[in-house]
């Protein structure tokens, strides 16, 4: 008697029956990709190599159509808008007018096409190791991992990036119009400011930053004390900016590899089936109870 049984990582082989050789099991090893080191302000691409001495580029992040869904509706605030063109701001930004639950507000965007910030998604999925292992063992349950972080994009900006103005939400109190700088809402919570479009914090990213390398102690110093909001805002433009010309988010692979972290803790103790994964990953994220 032969029984099947699918191997991962996270989740334990089960072993062959008695009178049934089993052949050894080689796990791949998770190899997360290279990061850039974060630059300190936007610079502008030297001129390329002649063509005949260019390395080809790199191909383009395949995208599952269920994670490109999620981001194909039009942001809220995109009404009536026109050009913004003025110095350091992203290739792109429009001023927009727009008007939702009963108010009025202008603000002034750079929000990725969906096709960008689904790119976003898939690359920094390899940052969370429980959600990378499923790529190849479980395919579908890795779309939905991915679709999870995609989802918690939209509910968190609607892929909206105001660079400057207002954006009028509904937090549970009424309507109201939040003001926001460089990305940023302004004012917040000293030291617990918000990056849009995924929301996230200054801690957050220097538990990333650390991950790979990086003195967590002086990333934190640059974003605390009395010029600690304005660094984070400076470094929020500027994240989305080099992102934007990328086909990756470093904000987005730190979200990724917290919250695959915070996976791997629970799975720890006892191995996870694949669909557990994405429940806890879901549960991270504040989609799911």
């Amino acid at each position: 008697m032969i029984r099947r049984c699918a191997v991962f990582a996270l989740v334990s082989a089960c072993s062959a029956p008695e009178d049934v050789p089993s052949a050894p099991v080689t796990q791949a090893t998770f190899t997360p990709p290279p990061v850039a080191s974060e630059q300190s302000s936007v610079t502008t691409p030297t001129a390329s190599a002649p063509e005949s001495a260019a390395t080809p580029p790199a191909p383009r992040i395949e995208i599952p159509p269920e994670v490109l869904a999620v981001f194909e509706a039009k942001p809220y605030v995109e009404d009536k808008c026109e050009p913004a063109a003025a110095e350091r701001l992203p290739a792109g930004a429009r001023r927009c007018k727009y008007s939702t639950l009963g108010l009025d507000a202008e603000v002034t965007i750079a929000n990725p096409p969906p096709e960008t910030a689904a790119r976003w998604i898939v690359d920094a999925a390899d940052r969370a190791e429980p959600l990378a292992a499923l790529k190849e063992a479980d395919r579908a349950q890795y779309v939905r991992g991915l679709v999870a972080f995609a989802r918690h994009v939209r509910l968190q900006s609607s892929r909206i990036f105001p660079i400057e103005g207002g954006i009028i939400e509904d937090m549970g109190g009424g309507a109201k119009v939040y003001k926001f700088d460089r990305g940023v809402v302004t004012p917040c919570e000293k030291g617990n400011c918000r990056c849009r479009i995924n929301s996230l914090s200054p801690n957050a990213y220097c538990r990333y930053r650390a991950s790979v390398g990086d003195d967590f102690d002086v990333c934190a110093k640059r974003f605390t004390g009395k010029d600690g909001d304005e660094a984070w805002r400076a470094h929020c433009l500027n994240n989305h900016v080099v992102a934007l010309a990328s086909d990756h988010n470093e904000h987005f692979r730190a979200k990724a590899h917290i919250v695959g972290e915070h996976v791997k803790k629970k799975c720890a103790a006892r191995p996870c089936k694949p669909a557990e994964v994405v429940m806890l990953i879901e549960k991270e994220l504040g989609l799911a109870r």
